[in-house]
């Protein structure tokens, strides 16, 4: 069934204003029945699509359904793939606490911006938000769907790494069962879990306080908040030490606090979000929607205690793996997403195509290079820069030796262009030889003679 309602999916993915249409003239099931009718006369999705449209399916009736379809297959029963019991026993292993939390703070976020729409159609959506809607019913698609719809978005429309924060499939969620790093500084909230073995066998449980403190049955309050995971095993190693003569002392974390941490500055959906103390800048990024269209990617901010701890270049992340910039949070950090300086534009024979935010320091080389190269057939030797000075536009040549140095500004765009379809070492043969063809000119293939010879000579 939900195969077969495919074409009903995609129709909220077309960016067609509903305002304009008809009153919805068809019932749910009489819109599934024509969809079966026309998919069984071989009618294809783009026909069915806009046949619908005609007889005023609007797009509240199409999410209808869509949630129908979910609730049936919901009907069915949920299936855990490794065959294990689901029930939640107690463990070591971390729960994120949080996850509700940001469930409903995504959910409000969504509820806010339709209510600042003032409309239900298509026409208030960004080009972002368009292709939020794509990638949630990505589920709902077939493989040659998918492929066409994203293929109707064209790629030099967009600033290359801008998804990379409000993708589905990057979700950006911590890690929860990791091992606690070393350098993890404890706070009142933290669960902590003290084993005592050798000599004697002892676990305490406990969390630890307000005031920083946890209490072992028999020992009294230990003070550990504030200090790191390897701090804290030294000062249990002296409190305990006496009473647990010839035993080793550990401490570990289990479900660890909750941190308040400011995302302000050029993101979707600025603010302050209670977050997982394991988490990093990048999940605070992705829970704030991730950033705007004039936010920067280059320079991003953490602030601690006043103070700058840290700047993000997701360029770097992205193209080099280099995650040094992704700080882990602590209560009360800011992440800070200023504009950006400087977008180009790279349009022709690259690899990927688009637009690309730049440094003041770097140059036409860099951008080539972010944008994967040049493709197999472009001209290398020069490329135009188109640039907008003052009141007119100028264009520049930049030669192959000069791009290292050519620096960029804001609004710049460069053109890449192909090679031309000649060849430079060819000679043709047609006619009565037994091999007509081309062949490379050079060596043997000097001369008439030698031209005949290479095609097997006349017949």
């Amino acid at each position: 069934m939900i195969k077969k309602l495919t074409v009903i999916l995609m129709l909220i993915l077309l960016g067609i204003p509903m305002a304009n249409l008809q009153a919805q003239t068809m019932t749910d099931a009489q819109v599934i029945k024509f969809v079966t009718e026309q998919q069984a006369r071989g009618s294809d999705q783009a026909t069915i699509a806009s046949k619908l449209l005609q007889r005023g399916v609007t797009m509240q009736q199409m999410q209808r359904i869509r949630k129908n379809m979910e609730a049936e297959k919901s009907q069915l029963g949920a299936v855990d793939l490794n065959g294990q019991n689901t029930t939640v026993t107690q463990s070591r292993l971390r729960t994120n606490q949080q996850l509700a939390g940001e469930q409903y703070q995504q959910q409000n976020n969504y509820m806010v911006r339709s209510l600042a729409r003032g409309n239900n159609g298509q026409g208030g959506y960004t080009y972002d938000e368009r292709r939020q809607m794509m990638n949630n019913d990505i589920a709902f698609l077939d493989i040659d769907s998918l492929v066409y719809y994203r293929n109707m978005f064209d790629s030099e429309d967009q600033i290359f790494g801008h998804n990379i924060f409000n993708t589905p499939q990057l979700s950006f969620q911590p890690n929860m069962n990791i091992a606690t790093p070393a350098n993890y500084r404890l706070g009142a909230g933290d669960a902590v879990i003290i084993d005592v073995w050798g000599a004697s066998q002892e676990t305490f449980e406990g969390t630890i306080s307000p005031d920083g403190t946890v209490t072992i049955p028999g020992v009294g309050p230990i003070k550990l908040g504030g200090m790191t995971v390897a701090q804290a095993n030294g000062q249990l190693k002296s409190r305990l030490g006496r009473y647990y003569a010839d035993s080793d002392i550990s401490l570990s974390v289990g479900n660890t606090r909750s941190i308040t941490v400011q995302v302000i500055g050029e993101v979707k959906v600025p603010g302050t979000y209670t977050m997982n103390s394991l988490c990093t800048a990048f999940n605070a990024l992705y829970a704030a929607g991730g950033i705007s269209d004039i936010g920067t990617l280059r320079d991003i901010r953490v602030y601690r205690s006043g103070r700058q701890i840290a700047s993000i270049d997701v360029y770097d992340y992205i193209l080099n793996g280099n995650a040094s910039g992704d700080v882990r949070l602590q209560d009360n950090d800011i992440v800070s997403v200023g504009p950006y300086d400087c977008l180009v534009r790279v349009k022709g024979r690259v690899k990927r195509p688009m637009f690309y935010e730049m440094k003041p320091t770097e140059s036409v080389a860099s951008v080539i290079k972010y944008s994967g190269g040049f493709a197999g057939d472009a001209y290398r030797k020069n490329v135009r820069l188109i640039r907008k000075s003052g009141t007119e536009y100028s264009i520049h040549t930049i030669e192959e030796f000069d791009m290292n140095g050519f620096r960029l500004s804001d609004g710049d765009s460069i053109y890449v262009d192909s090679i031309v379809a000649r060849y430079s070492n060819m000679v043709e043969v047609r006619g009565a030889v037994y091999h007509p063809g081309m062949f490379q000119m050079g060596g043997e293939i000097s001369s008439v003679r030698g031209l005949i010879k290479a095609a097997e000579g006349l017949h």
